[in-house]
């Protein structure tokens, strides 16, 4: 069934997305890091979205701060209120580098008697699945750029991880999409670096696999 325009999202957009009041809906619910990692997808969300849907994001945010029972989580949700309402972030920019490495201790202590995949084969499979995390939100919004994104880095993925996987249609797009949509013309320049190394790194991998 085609989604409502409504479930849809287009950059400089001027309307809050039905997704976006969902989120702010159960953000009393977060604490610690888990709070921070939605915040950061209030600031992705903002990139995307008119400036002029920042006051009633704003408010989102300091009604769902009002309905926090944790005192230090409440706090937080209103700074990010306030921080929103003058232009700023929600949420410092989301590290990917400190999560790759927690992802890659978090590996070894799974699996500590399994041989893991190679070095390079690693830090591949740790930033493509930031990527998707941090995408996905975007492609449940509707929007059009980030399914085709999301859709490249799960080719990617499957061939990292050497699962069957469909013939690659042509040259990868999904760092150029990510250049223009999110450094450009978006204010989440370290995701379009994110998207972009993954590209680069696909590329390495796929040259080494064509090698006699």
């Amino acid at each position: 069934m085609a989604d409502k325009p409504s479930d849809r999202i287009a950059l400089g957009q001027a309307e809050v997305p039905p997704v976006l009041r969902t989120q702010a809906d159960v953000l009393p619910q977060f604490t610690g890091e888990q709070l921070e990692s939605q915040l950061q997808t209030f600031d992705m969300f903002l990139a995307i979205l008119s400036p002029t849907v920042r006051p009633a994001v704003s408010d989102m945010l300091r009604r769902a701060a009002e309905r926090t029972a944790d005192a230090a989580s409440a706090k937080r949700i209103m700074k990010a209120a306030l921080d929103v309402s003058i232009g700023l972030r929600a949420a410092e920019p989301h590290d990917h580098e400190a999560a790759m490495r927690a992802y890659q201790e978090q590996h070894r202590k799974n699996f500590p008697n399994l041989p893991g995949p190679g070095g390079d084969d690693q830090v591949f499979l740790a930033k493509i699945d930031e990527a998707l995390a941090r995408i996905e939100p975007m492609v449940d919004a509707g929007w059009a750029p980030a399914q085709s994104i999301a859709r490249q880095l799960r080719w990617c993925r499957a061939l990292a991880l050497g699962e069957p996987r469909e013939e690659r249609p042509g040259p990868f797009s999904m760092g150029m999409i990510a250049t223009r949509n999110f450094d450009m013309w978006g204010d989440e320049p370290e995701l379009a670096s994110l998207i972009n190394e993954v590209e680069r790194l696909a590329n390495i991998r796929l040259e080494a696999d064509d090698d006699p």
